[in-house]
């Protein structure tokens, strides 16, 4: 390949992979298994990130840089959430370092697809059964971790909170065309539908925001060794009450960023048993016996696993 040549991946190229099967779900959680293990061992690094608030309160930008053995990687993040909804523009960056090739990706694929591999990643290191698992949202996070934990460990039932009847019945069609599970939807804002959702299951993976931080009385219903994947840590959001994190044996992407910009920024001085490439090689093993809480805020290792699949797989058809 041409040193520094730069190519560019538009959101409309990437649509059109996916079919292929190159980016399914299950090979976008064996790259990023792959680089947390890298990150674990202290091979794969994350070398920059930076959120910046602005005048807009509903809007943030973010930076997040990293990089690998052959591989240097920069993300730009334009966020905002007017009403509730999510709106982002993003750029990612991927550079071979010995071609000096860039790959320019646009779009949020690799953003909604390491998020959902990330949350079932951990469901699998941390939750002592994965059964059966609670989603709160139904948006593209929501369908990739549901992809990636069907292909990660099967779930039996899948449970589902959203806020309108048109969004869950959307995604009750798309998760009885793409899983084996028994699937049943409830209206996030309902307290005793959400607390319907919550009985007994063993995992929880929320990618929505709240309009009220979930407390501990709620969180109990969950299964005793209960696991939750919170993947909404940008600064801007608080959807679980400080106790439920004190209760639980907290694993973040890295520490720093979930001090400042995670859920446990509100509780300092809930301990941190772990990152995720740490639960990756198997060393956090123990704690699939207590309840865990993954405080995701995202990172630029994991952008970098799923920025190399997206380039491997753009190369491969073109």
């Amino acid at each position: 390949m041409t040193t520094g040549l730069t190519i560019e991946i538009s959101e409309q190229d990437v649509e059109l992979l996916v079919p292929t099967g190159g980016l399914d779900a299950g090979r976008v959680a064996k790259e990023l298994e792959h680089v947390w293990r890298l990150y674990g061992r202290g091979a794969a690094r994350n070398t920059g990130k930076n959120i910046v608030a602005t005048a807009d309160p509903y809007r943030v930008q973010i930076t997040l840089e990293a990089d690998m053995p052959g591989y240097l990687l920069k993300k730009t993040i334009d966020e905002t959430k007017p009403d509730g909804k999510t709106s982002k523009t993003i750029v990612t960056e991927l550079t071979e370092t010995v071609s000096e090739t860039t790959y320019r990706i646009h779009g949020g694929f690799t953003t909604d697809a390491r998020t959902g591999a990330a949350g079932a990643l951990a469901a699998k290191y941390l939750a002592p059964r994965q059964d059966a698992i609670a989603i709160i949202g139904s948006g593209n996070v929501a369908r990739q971790f549901a992809l990636a934990a069907q292909e990660l460990f099967g779930p039996q039932e899948i449970r589902f909170a959203s806020r309108s009847e048109q969004s869950r019945q959307a995604f009750t069609e798309f998760l009885e065309a793409n899983t084996g599970a028994a699937v049943r939807g409830y209206d996030l804002y309902d307290e005793q539908q959400r607390r319907a959702m919550l009985e007994s299951v063993p995992v929880l993976f929320e990618a929505a925001p709240l309009n009220a931080p979930l407390a501990l009385e709620e969180i109990a219903l969950m299964d005793e060794s209960r696991h939750i994947s919170s993947m909404t840590g940008d600064g801007l959001q608080h959807n679980f009450d400080e106790k439920v994190l004190l209760a639980s044996a907290v694993v973040v992407d890295e520490e720093e960023s979930a001090r400042k910009n995670g859920e446990l920024r509100f509780t300092p001085n809930a301990p941190v048993a772990g990152t995720v490439g740490k639960a990756s090689l198997g060393e956090l093993d123990e704690l699939n016996r207590e309840p865990s809480f993954y405080d995701s805020t995202g990172m630029g290792v994991s952008d970098l696993a799923a920025a190399r699949l997206v380039a491997k797989v753009f190369t491969a058809f073109h």
